[in-house]
């Protein structure tokens, strides 16, 4: 299951992380499969289980 950028970016702003927002913008792709941008959304203080929990998806396997 990937996620649109957006929705990564507007995760972030809420938790107020505008910094980590920013980088997100800029360094990750529009559509981020979890499971090969594990490294970068780690850099940004998310994981699978963060995104899954936020966007409502079922756990990736």
């Amino acid at each position: 299951m990937s996620f649109p950028k957006s929705q990564v970016v507007d995760l972030l702003i809420e938790r107020g992380q505008q910094d980590k927002a920013r980088q997100a913008e800029h360094e990750l792709p529009d559509s981020i499969d979890p499971e090969k941008y594990v490294l970068e959304l780690g850099h940004l203080g998310l994981n699978i289980e963060d995104l899954n929990a936020a966007f409502g998806a079922a756990e990736t396997s």
